[in-house]
């Protein structure tokens, strides 16, 4: 085991999540520069440069992954699990939030 094959061998111990996220072409690129985060994450490309993201997380995870992707704005949408998808469209609402308020 190295730090290429460490996150199949942790999570195939513990019961995970099934995530898939949807990328645009500068998403793919985004989460290829910090794909050391987790690089058992597998992109599946289609001939448009967009790309599907499919991983395994545990649920504890769910809020680190949240602020994640979150940080790729509308590179990424989450597809499911629909907790993750939750926890981003939260932190969507408090950004509009933020920018609705007075200064």
């Amino acid at each position: 085991m190295d730090l290429t094959n460490w996150g199949p061998h942790f999570y195939s111990k513990q019961e995970s999540v099934e995530v898939k996220v949807k990328l645009t072409a500068r998403g793919i690129e985004l989460f290829r520069d910090k794909s050391w985060i987790f690089p058992w994450g597998e992109v599946y490309s289609s001939n448009d440069g967009t790309g599907i993201l499919e991983m395994g997380i545990l649920p504890s995870e769910i809020p680190f992954f949240a602020e994640y992707f979150f940080s790729f704005g509308t590179e990424a949408v989450v597809l499911q699990p629909e907790e993750l998808r939750e926890a981003v469209r939260r932190k969507l609402v408090r950004a509009i939030e933020a920018y609705n308020a007075p200064n």
